[in-house]
């Protein structure tokens, strides 16, 4: 199957208000993986696994019907208040990431977050390369993502 059929397959189920579940061997589970990031870009929750066996790898994914999801990509003016405030009450899952110095805000908003009923599920640390004509830039960036817990009465 390719991108569209996966797609055609996911948005069937999800439609229907199902979690979506699939296991694949073999090749080309790229058209599969491409599928559910559609999905994760219209902010569904997508869970991806990967098992090995004694022969190939066997790739899970999960997609869940309701956008509960959010990708927040910080900038230098990016207001944190303004971001607090316009969060939706049924947001459970939350990826902020920023870039160089941008960091100190992904920083404090996590900080936030934790005050406030979130936990850290996984932390990615990388650099992006800004290839210019003199020499390359190496610029850090920070991604966490947050799953919401329970509610704290400061929420």
């Amino acid at each position: 199957m390719f991108k569209r059929d996966w797609i055609e397959q996911i948005s069937t189920c999800v439609n229907m208000g199902k979690v979506f579940t699939h296991s694949m061997r073999g090749k080309n589970k790229r058209h599969l993986l491409f599928a559910c990031d559609f999905f994760r870009r219209m902010n569904h929750d997508v869970v991806v696994d990967i098992e090995p066996t004694d022969t190939e790898s066997v790739l899970s994914v999960v997609v869940h019907p309701l956008k509960t999801c959010l990708e927040l990509t910080l900038s230098r003016d990016t207001a944190l208040g303004d971001v607090i405030r316009n969060l939706e009450s049924h947001v459970r899952k939350i990826r902020v990431r920023g870039c160089g110095t941008v960091v100190d805000n992904v920083i404090r908003f996590t900080e936030w977050a934790l005050n406030h009923g979130w936990y850290v599920e996984k932390t990615f640390l990388n650099t992006l390369t800004i290839k210019s004509l003199e020499h390359p830039q190496k610029n850090t960036a920070f991604l966490v993502v947050l799953r919401k817990g329970s509610s704290s009465p400061s929420a």
